[in-house]
C-alpha cells in the first residue's frame, strides 16, 4: 500500500516544522496499522495545584442578614412552564470549597413533608452568578429556567457554601438557606 500524507501548518511558530514531521509520521502509522514507539512516558502533574487567582482572604455579610439569608427574592407565589426563577443570597466567595460531590444550588420539591431535590447547579436549566456587594460581600443569584418536562408541585431554591469569616484563620464554615415556596403549574 502506498500512502502518502501531506501536512500544511499556516501558523509560524519555532517547532511547526518538527510538528509537522511528526504529525505526518504518526498519521502514516495509524493509516498503515504501523506501531509507534510510545517515547517517554508522561510526567504526573497531578499533585501540583495551580492558583492563577489570589485566595479570598475574608466573607463578611450584612449586620442582621447570616450567610444563607435570602438577599433579593424575586419569586411569584406561581409559575409555568417556559418562566424563570430568580433568587439572591447573601453568600460568601464559591472558590472557598468547590463542593466536589455536592451542589451550590438545588431546586427542591415538596414531597409530603421532604424537601427532595429535583435539579442542581449541574443542570442545564439552571444557572448560579457570583457577585461582590463590596470587598468581602458575596450575593449569590440562583436561576432555574422551567422546562416543559417538570412535575408539577411547590418548589423552593436552596444554596448552601462555605465562608471564610476570619482573615487570619484557615477555617471555613458551613452555611446554606432556602427560598420562600412557590407553585409551578403545568399545562
Amino acid at each position: 500500500m502506498n500512502i502518502k500524507v501531506t501536512v500544511e501548518f499556516f501558523f509560524f511558530q519555532p517547532f511547526t516544522q518538527s510538528v509537522a514531521q511528526e504529525f505526518a509520521s504518526l498519521a502514516e502509522a495509524l493509516a498503515t496499522g504501523t506501531p509507534v514507539d510510545p517515547g517517554f512516558p508522561a510526567i504526573n502533574l497531578s499533585y501540583v495545584n495551580f492558583h492563577l487567582q489570589p485566595e479570598n482572604v475574608l466573607d463578611t455579610h450584612p449586620t442582621g442578614k447570616p450567610f444563607g439569608t435570602v438577599a433579593v427574592d424575586r419569586s411569584r407565589d406561581q409559575y409555568s412552564v417556559g418562566d424563570k426563577v430568580n433568587v439572591s443570597f447573601w453568600g460568601a466567595n464559591l472558590r472557598n470549597d468547590y463542593l466536589q460531590g455536592s451542589s451550590f444550588l438545588e431546586v427542591q420539591r415538596a414531597v409530603g413533608s421532604n424537601w427532595v431535590t429535583a435539579l442542581d447547579d449541574g443542570n442545564w436549566e439552571t444557572k448560579i452568578h457570583w457577585a461582590r456587594a463590596n470587598h468581602t460581600m458575596s450575593l449569590i443569584t440562583l436561576e432555574w429556567n422551567i422546562a416543559p418536562d417538570t412535575i408539577a408541585g411547590e418548589y423552593r431554591m436552596f444554596h448552601r457554601g462555605f465562608a471564610k469569616p476570619d482573615p487570619i484563620s484557615s477555617k471555613l464554615e458551613a452555611y446554606s438557606g432556602a427560598s420562600k415556596s412557590f407553585n409551578v403549574v403545568t399545562p
